[in-house]
């Protein structure tokens, strides 16, 4: 009986092992294994990232989309006595207290999503904020007046699924690093 019908026999081996078979050492056999498992390795890391690209990779997520927020945060907050007046009321709080929520959120909780502070609950109100920008004031609105709001809300939703990332103070002040669950 030979290498590959003795059971046991590993299927990385039978993998390794040329179609037609030649008698080789365990070590050869060994040290294949091992060049396939660092080729994987390579390619799983190619294609999926390392975990310090995926964290550099949320910071810049968060950074970006909180800059570009507070932006129209900012606008509201400076013309604030102009806005106060006719700012839509979807929900039936008040224009300024409508306002005063929405300015709220695309200040406050940006800045609190640039640090990575409470980032899960701090996108909540950006999201709700959107939701009712997507929907409800630009409802009748052609697609190319709603898409921003669209894609602000589909980052908030990513940014709420994935976390902060390890380059946050959630995970600065956390026991356990950020994203990984605890045991």
């Amino acid at each position: 009986m030979d290498a590959l019908q003795t059971p046991g026999t590993p299927r990385i081996v039978k993998m390794l092992l040329p179609l037609k078979y030649t008698r080789q050492s365990a070590s050869s056999v060994t040290n294949s294994a091992a060049a396939v498992a660092q080729q994987h390795s390579k390619e799983h890391i190619i294609l999926l990232g390392t975990q310090k690209q995926i964290d550099t990779g949320l910071l810049v997520l968060r950074v970006g989309i909180s800059c570009l927020m507070l932006v129209h945060g900012i606008q509201k907050l400076m013309g604030f006595s102009a806005l106060a007046a006719v700012f839509p009321d979807p929900v039936g709080m008040g224009s300024q207290l409508s306002l005063t929520m929405a300015i709220a959120a695309e200040v406050g909780c940006s800045v609190l999503l640039m640090l990575g502070l409470g980032t899960r609950l701090a996108v909540i109100p950006l999201a709700c904020t959107m939701i009712v920008a997507l929907f409800v004031v630009h409802a009748a609105d052609p697609w190319k007046v709603k898409e921003l709001a669209a894609v602000f809300l589909t980052v908030y939703v990513v940014i709420f699924i994935a976390g902060p990332g390890r380059c946050s103070l959630d995970a600065m002040f956390s026991n356990t690093k950020a994203g990984t669950p605890v045991e």
